[in-house]
């Protein structure tokens, strides 16, 4: 894992559906119960027409996105409200997940704001997915010195989840 251990964030990319969000749950599911994250998973409805952004401190779900006409239509008011609330609910824990950040952020200011102040705190540690090529905002977060980005291939796919215990269990400082 190329200089995770000199950073305190780390965001998996890679190409759609190679395995990211699946390595980054293989990882959640290794966390004893009082190391449960904070932060937000996102998932899609079963009929695939509505994307739920999940509080993983409250349990509670609001819609971010939804497809209408075959077009996806982002709620950045809902980012700007729900998302950052599911943020600072977070800042006690352990471990922040964002997963995942991508294209639907872009007129979501103050969840962005709420994000990079997040990543900039040295007490949090953030571990998140970011969609390849979505934009100038993953562009930031990726930029950041203290953020590792780690490209998940079919490859390299089975043994992230243990790299990352390597550095979110097993790293004390």
């Amino acid at each position: 894992m190329p200089n995770a251990q000199a950073t305190k964030n780390i965001f998996l990319t890679g190409k759609k559906h190679v395995g990211k969000t699946t390595a980054l749950n293989a990882f959640l599911a290794a966390l004893a119960p009082e190391n449960a994250p904070g932060g937000f998973i996102t998932e899609w409805n079963a009929a695939r027409d509505c994307l739920r952004m999940h509080a993983l401190s409250s349990g509670e779900a609001a819609v971010i996105a939804q497809m209408s006409g075959g077009r996806l239509t982002a709620h950045p008011d809902v980012f700007d409200t729900f998302g950052v609330s599911a943020l600072n609910a977070s800042r006690s824990r352990p471990l922040v997940i964002m997963d995942e950040l991508g294209r639907l952020e872009a007129a979501a200011h103050v969840f962005q704001a709420a994000v990079l102040e997040l990543l900039a705190d040295p007490r949090t540690r953030v571990l998140g997915v970011l969609q390849q090529g979505s934009g100038e905002f993953t562009q930031t977060i990726a930029a950041l010195p203290n953020v590792t980005v780690l490209e998940v291939t079919e490859l390299n796919r089975n043994g992230i989840p243990s790299e990352l215990e390597k550095h979110f269990i097993y790293d004390k400082d």
